[in-house]
């Protein structure tokens, strides 16, 4: 352990429980990747449906926060 690294206790991860396909979704927006890509999206969206394990991503030229 480094010198004034606080350890954090263990945490044990917890199993989601999803009972068909498209009931629960996981969905994230990437920070600002640079440089931007040969079409200018600077985002990357991306969504994975947690039964099927389907994926869908999406690049973005930006992200509104409304």
């Amino acid at each position: 352990m480094c010198a004034g690294k606080e350890r954090k206790p263990t945490i044990l991860f917890q199993p989601v429980i999803v009972d068909g396909p498209f009931e629960k979704w996981g969905i994230d927006v990437t920070r600002e990747i640079n440089p931007n890509s040969s079409q200018l999206n600077k985002y990357i969206l991306t969504a994975i449906n947690y039964f099927t394990k389907w994926i869908v991503v999406i690049p973005l030229k930006q992200v509104n926060d409304n």
